[in-house]
């Protein structure tokens, strides 16, 4: 059997399916992942110049408030604006995913299809997990 190379959302960097992005405190995980999330939703370069795929973002910034989250747009769009472009949705409180919060993905994911190279639009398939914790 042969498999096709992955898709890189973030080209040599993120491949289709799912990621981790983990490492220490203060290393940058946010600042990374907000600004691959303004690349891929505003079809621009991540990280000063890594090609990516556009569409639709969503970023839970759940350990962020929205003061911290509009500064940081505005530092990373480097405009004073602080508008986010239309394909990125952003949130600082989200449902855990047994109190509706795997649903509300799901619905996002129902309003804001990927588009992947040649234009067919499809969703991406969610699953609960089982919370690890006592």
């Amino acid at each position: 059997m042969r498999l096709d190379e992955p898709r890189c959302v973030v080209d040599g960097l993120i491949s289709e399916g799912m990621g981790v992005l983990a490492g220490k405190p203060k290393l940058g995980k946010s600042w990374m992942a907000l600004n691959i999330s303004i690349a891929i939703a505003s079809g621009d370069v991540a990280l000063g110049g890594i090609p990516v795929d556009t569409g639709p973002v969503l970023y839970l910034a759940l350990e962020d408030t929205k003061r911290r989250l509009q500064s940081r747009l505005a530092k990373l769009l480097g405009t004073g604006d602080v508008a986010a472009p239309a394909d990125l949705t952003m949130a600082v409180q989200w449902a855990r995913q047994d109190k509706g919060g795997l649903a509300d993905i799901a619905d996002w994911l129902l309003a804001n299809p990927v588009r992947p190279p040649g234009g067919d639009r499809h969703v991406g398939e969610v699953q609960a997990v089982e919370d690890p914790r006592p």
